[in-house]
């Protein structure tokens, strides 16, 4: 139902769960018995369907079959050029976070085009398939596997410089808000890395972000977007603004240059902290031992 109303975040989330949950049984390869690895033993398949309640259903093909329609409905969307591509793209990217990685691993097999056994690297994010042709369709370093289960890295191949990955990239240049909003709400570091790029192409929208905008994203624990952040906020200081939460969220950013910047505004600006008690707050009760570069004034508390 979430596919034909184009419910997002639902299709996320369910698309997801395709994604990081094993199926109940495998299906047989020949004959009709099935393993089933939550009991650990063999079933006849036309036997257990037959009964009212089954032991089990939801097979490894019926997953993977799942994980390749979730796609196939996206890239619908993408070839059609519509906006919906957009809106269920992003509920997938958010349904994703840094929880869900694994440990990278290096994969050995048999190409029989080139006739020679060759690794390959499964990154972190490698066994999500929706998630993997959103953000590295255009990607000459990565690609699906031969089984479709895994996106693998072919380190053969030297990196390029900066260049867009992502599928249907002049979407997302349609969509900044989108892109704003993978910056402040997903807690993946992969989405943020993709989405910092993507919206820094379109510098039209950049411009128009002001220190409320930067506030938000300099508070995320991500150094890519803290980093985007941190030149929007340089900008904003250099024309004159002095917004109160902006400094504070400099200064309680987990990466240092930010912090300089916000002890370099607030020496050049020492009232920003007698007009503002949470910000001279954050001052007296950071962890951070560069905090001591900031004298606070003998009036505070007055």
């Amino acid at each position: 139902m979430a596919e034909f109303r184009r419910d997002g975040r639902i299709f996320g989330i369910i698309t997801h769960l395709f994604d990081i949950h094993a199926p109940y049984h495998h299906a047989p390869e020949y004959g009709e018995h099935a393993f089933d690895p939550q009991t650990n033993r063999y079933y006849s398949v036309v036997k257990e369907f037959r009964k009212k309640k089954p032991a089990f259903a939801y097979s490894n093909r019926t997953r993977e079959y799942l994980r390749r329609r979730s796609w196939r409905t996206l890239k619908r969307l993408g070839v059609l050029n519509s906006e919906q591509y957009i809106d269920l793209a992003v509920e997938m990217l958010l349904a994703v976070n840094d929880a869900d990685a694994r440990s990278e691993q290096v994969i050995e097999f048999y190409d029989y085009k080139l006739e020679k056994l060759v690794s390959r690297t499964c990154d972190r994010y490698g066994h999500l398939f929706a998630f993997n042709h959103i953000l590295n369709a255009h990607n000459p370093r990565i690609k699906l596997s031969g089984s479709g289960k895994l996106w693998l890295i072919d380190t053969a191949v030297a990196e390029v410089g900066a260049f867009r990955s992502e599928a249907y990239p002049g979407l997302w240049y349609q969509a900044p808000q989108a892109l704003f909003r993978l910056l402040t709400e997903s807690r993946c570091d992969a989405v943020h890395r993709f989405a910092v790029p993507a919206l820094k192409s379109n510098q039209e929208f950049v411009c128009t972000i002001d220190g409320e905008a930067a506030s938000v994203m300099l508070s995320m624990p991500y150094e890519s977007t803290a980093l985007f952040a941190l030149d929007i906020a340089r900008n904003l200081i250099r024309s004159g603004s002095t917004n109160i939460r902006l400094i504070r969220a400099l200064f309680l950013c987990r990466f240092r240059a930010a912090r300089e910047l916000a002890q370099e505004t607030m020496r050049l600006h020492p009232l920003l902290l007698t007009d503002d008690v949470d910000l001279a707050y954050a001052v007296i009760t950071s962890t951070h031992e560069d905090k001591y570069g900031i004298s606070l004034p003998t009036t505070l508390g007055r």
